[in-house]
């Protein structure tokens, strides 16, 4: 039987294009195996004394949320605005407050402003309320209904008072 040059090509193995793919895919090949090798050398090797590996920051304990349910009680007291004005706050607080729920009032007697507090959101640093349906007796141009007063439990029971719209911050102490 005769070879025809077709056969011949046919027994000669693998085309170029498919050389090349080969030959790119050892060049991968080697080239993670020179990076992992290389990353592997550089750590440092542990040692006998050595602490373990800190937890990762996602793995860290959620700081602990306030919780306002436990604050029910009338609570005053100066605050300061960031001009250095000072003005009495008072908050009265309703057991049980959840979010979304008509936690209280909050007044600010020089404005005057009497409004009701729902409870907005709670984050480590604080509980934040909203204020609305003011009363009769408040300034109703003065007073603007929206959320921003932050309240926190200190360790003495008193609250931590913080207007975020206006930058106001003070002590409010439980009034018996």
């Amino acid at each position: 039987m005769s070879e025809t040059p077709e056969s011949s090509a046919s027994r000669r193995g693998l085309s170029p294009a498919a050389w090349g793919a080969i030959s790119a895919i050892a060049v991968a090949v080697v080239g993670a195996v020179a990076t992992l090798t290389s990353a592997w050398w550089q750590r440092p090797a542990p040692s006998a004394t050595a602490s373990p590996p800190a937890a990762p920051a996602a793995a860290a304990v959620k700081a602990e949320l306030p919780d306002p349910t436990t604050w029910a009680g009338s609570y005053s007291g100066q605050v300061i605005a960031p001009d250095g004005s000072k003005f009495e706050v008072t908050v009265q607080l309703r057991p049980g407050c959840v979010k979304g729920a008509n936690c209280g009032t909050i007044s600010v007697p020089h404005v005057p402003c009497k409004g009701r507090l729902t409870l907005a959101e709670v984050r480590p640093e604080g509980a934040e309320f909203s204020v609305d349906r003011f009363d009769e007796h408040s300034d109703h141009k003065a007073c603007q209904p929206g959320a921003g007063e932050v309240l926190n439990r200190r360790p003495d029971g008193d609250l931590e008072y913080v207007a975020t719209y206006s930058g106001a911050k003070g002590v409010l102490f439980a009034v018996d």
